[in-house]
């Protein structure tokens, strides 16, 4: 049976465990396997040995101002303040 279900390929087919795929090729090698232990513990913030919810939950991008329209940035061309 397990031959008639198409093989998932690439970096899906770990699914959350991808990010430890390195050569991306879908599997976890010996080499990443062994790896995977000191990225887990570059999670671990507080370093206290233990990874909560918080420490695996991707951090959020910084929100946008509440005027929608985003961060200031000056434009090269534009004249010196006080001289428009």
């Amino acid at each position: 049976m397990d031959s008639l279900r198409p093989a998932l390929r690439g970096p899906k087919a770990l699914g959350p465990y991808s990010v430890f795929d390195t050569n991306h090729d879908g599997e976890l090698s010996e080499a990443e396997i062994a790896a995977s232990a000191e990225a887990l513990r570059k999670l671990d913030k507080n370093r206290d040995g233990v990874l909560t919810a918080d420490e695996l939950r991707p951090e959020r991008p910084a929100r946008p101002p509440q005027d929608g329209f985003g961060p200031r940035v000056p434009r090269e061309d534009a004249p010196p303040k006080g001289r428009e």
